[in-house]
């Protein structure tokens, strides 16, 4: 190492380095990821050095996937080192599976407000036009949600993202009740 330039030799590396053409492509075999240049780098913690780490933050997307964006709809690139890119509380993958925007705190799946309306609540969530939304109930907290009070798409938003706040009406006036909001692949 000299300077900002570093060597690394494989002179010492049993059989050595092997090299093979196809196509106008190189093929190396050998040393190739026997050692790492930053070992304890390991942002996600579970012991694989970010270099050999197909997924560094552990959210549930490859680093590829990461930096490409097409885990979403438009295209968009997230950090690979950071699971919650916006720092919203959702995983970049959780953010991939409900359709939202891994790069916008203010663009998630999540309730908004419950209201007491005549004979009910208003249940308002934000979500997106493109996916199908399960609303349910359980009738206190800390108990089942195993009420369905809505189960469908939603429409409207603007583009690219399409982000919406649809409300139903619960027609259960019963004041201990709490709501999950979940979405459909």
């Amino acid at each position: 190492s000299s300077g900002s330039s570093t060597h690394l030799s494989a002179a010492a590396q049993p059989g050595g380095v092997a090299m093979s053409s196809s196509g106008g492509a190189r093929h190396y075999a050998g040393f190739l990821n026997t050692f790492s240049l930053q070992p304890n780098l390991d942002t996600d913690g579970d012991g694989l050095a970010n270099e050999v780490d197909a997924d560094n933050d552990g959210d549930g997307l490859d680093d590829r996937t990461e930096i490409a964006g097409d885990a979403f709809s438009p295209i968009t690139p997230s950090g690979v080192n950071t699971a919650d890119s916006d720092g919203d509380g959702l995983s970049d993958a959780d953010e991939a599976a409900a359709g939202t925007n891994p790069i916008d705190s203010n663009a998630g799946l999540r309730m908004l407000d419950i209201q007491p309306v005549s004979g009910g609540k208003r249940v308002t969530w934000q979500a997106r036009n493109d996916r199908i939304y399960v609303i349910r109930a359980a009738p206190a907290p800390g108990e089942s949600f195993n009420t369905v009070v809505f189960s469908n798409t939603v429409g409207g938003g603007s583009a690219p993202w399409f982000v919406v706040e649809p409300s139903i009406i619960d027609p259960t006036p019963d004041a201990r009740r709490v709501y999950t909001v979940e979405v459909k692949p």
